[in-house]
Parts: C-alpha cells; structure tokens; sequence
C-alpha cells in the first residue's frame, strides 16, 4: 500500500471522528443554554408591596396584593433550600394569613427552563 492510498483510506476515520466531536459539542451547547443561572433570586425578606408598585422590589421574598400573598421559598439543583430563613419567613407569613382569614394555599413548582427572577413569565 503506497502513501496516497494509505492517506485515503484514513479520510472516513477522520470525517466519522470529526462529526463525532462536532455533534458532541453542538449537544453541549444545546444542554448548557437551557438551564438557568443556578443562584438565589429572592434574597430580600421582607414584604413587596406589589398593588401598588409591581416593581418595587424584585428580589422580595413575599410580594403582597389585595387579593393574594405570594411568596417564594428557592431550593438549588439538588432539591436542598439556598437559605431555611427564606421558607422560614414564607411559612410565618401562612400562619399570620391564616389566623386572619380562610387561607387557600396554592403551590407551583416551576422546573425546566425557570427561575423565580422577577421577569420570569412563569412567575
């Protein structure tokens, strides 16, 4: 076998080896940018006045309305709490809620794609 047929006879390796290495990368960065920023958002705990400026305070653990509480308790990757002094604060506030009135509690677990930032649209 001379030289130019050993180099042909190469090419299909380095072509499949090529491709391999592209799709590879091409997968990676498909997988990398769609997740979100893995941090705490909400790391203000006090109480937004969200009826009367939506916008005041965009880290605020609770934002209150006339109509509802919301509040935000944020766990990391893992399932585990980036800070017990947030849920802490979100459950005080429940059991203040539901003292006063007749507390309808509704949970959301967001997941792909989603974070608990202020301009979420899934928030």
């Amino acid at each position: 076998m001379n030289r130019k047929t050993s180099l042909r006879a190469n090419r299909p390796r380095k072509a499949r080896t090529t491709f391999v290495l592209l799709l590879a990368i091409a997968s990676l960065a498909l997988f990398v940018s769609g997740c979100t920023g893995l941090k705490q958002y909400r790391t203000n705990y006090s109480e937004s006045n969200a009826a009367a400026d939506p916008t005041n305070c965009p880290t605020c653990t609770l934002e209150v309305t006339t109509n509802y509480v919301l509040g935000f308790v944020e766990c990391d990757d893992q399932g585990w709490l980036w800070d017990v002094r947030q849920m802490n604060t979100v459950v005080n506030r429940l059991i203040q809620e539901d003292a006063r009135t007749n507390l309808l509690m509704v949970v959301f677990v967001h997941g792909w794609k989603h974070n608990a930032s202020f301009d979420d649209e899934n928030v």
